[in-house]
């Protein structure tokens, strides 16, 4: 499923259609669904993509982003905002899982110690053995981002000819007490040495974390590809979207048995009896405050 404005989607596919006619691949669902038709349109998604602009959605709930991770359905959503910070702890908790449970390669730890430092760079050998992942961790002395991090990543041969580059956007998201944010990247076969940098994601200020660390995650040769992320993944550029696909799809089984084993926290955070609680303690406490002391 893809939720977005009818007309900008039209535009964004004869765009990037290369001139191809996708209007029969698109299946339009008709706006507002009801009862049971809109029941079947959600337990037929398989994948729910949300294009959605970032700065609409800084501090922006999207009720349609909450019934699909109600209903167990992986998402694909737009990086540095609210939609975002929605499935972050999930995917940080899982990354932390494969770090702690993986055979890694140390490479290196920097800390920032200038106050005025707005982007960090970094460049790292790797060894011939055939490296697979690229795992790291941003933070502070007391706590993970407060801001979003963009960390870049170019990943090159032994020619030292350009194989890929890839971005990611991170935060602090849904925990506030998160003390670092993990970051994993997936490398190309070939890779013999990657140029990393780190630099806040939607302001030119001062870094707003402490250091960075980075390892080679490197997994036994016999195991299959390793999915990135949890319930969902990000995108900070919509070119991004093809392959942020095309890794759910391959991992299907992973992201779907995720978000169906994290659906029944969404259930329950978002039941109506939950959301009458609290409006109903805020009114006590509300009434409580105008009380006079005894």
């Amino acid at each position: 499923m893809i939720q977005a404005n009818g007309e900008l989607w039209s535009d964004m596919l004869a765009r990037k259609s290369g001139g191809r006619n996708l209007e029969k691949a698109i299946v339009r669902v008709p706006y507002p669904l009801a009862g049971k038709a809109w029941r079947d349109v959600v337990r037929s998604t398989d994948v729910a993509l949300f294009p959605y602009d970032r700065s609409r959605y800084r501090n922006r709930c999207s009720a349609l982003l909450l019934e699909m991770l109600a209903s167990g359905k992986p998402v694909i959503v737009p990086a540095g905002c609210w939609l975002a910070d929605q499935i972050s702890e999930p995917t940080y908790q899982y990354q932390e899982q494969l770090l702690a449970s993986h055979r890694t390669e140390w490479l290196g730890e920097e800390r920032f110690a200038s106050q005025t430092a707005r982007e960090w760079h970094g460049e790292y050998e790797l060894s011939p053995s055939g490296p697979y992942y690229l795992a790291g961790r941003l933070g502070g002395s007391s706590h993970a981002p407060a801001q979003y991090v963009q960390v870049r990543l170019a990943c090159y041969d032994e020619r030292f000819q350009l194989l890929e580059s890839q971005s990611i956007v991170v935060g602090r998201g849904s925990n506030p007490a998160r003390r670092e944010v993990p970051v994993l990247f997936r490398l190309p076969a070939g890779t013999r040495r990657v140029r990393l940098s780190v630099r806040n994601a939607f302001v030119a200020q001062p870094l707003c974390v402490d250091y960075c660390r980075w390892w080679v995650l490197c997994p036994p040769v016999t195991q299959a590809a390793i999915p990135l992320g949890s319930i969902g993944l990000t995108f900070s550029e919509p070119h991004e979207i093809a392959r942020l696909l095309d890794e759910i799809l391959t991992h299907f089984d992973h992201y779907r048995a995720q978000a169906c084993a994290q659906a029944s926290y969404w259930q329950s955070k978002h039941h109506p009896q939950q959301t009458l609680r609290m409006l109903q303690a805020r009114q006590m406490m509300a009434k409580a405050a105008r009380l006079p002391a005894a």
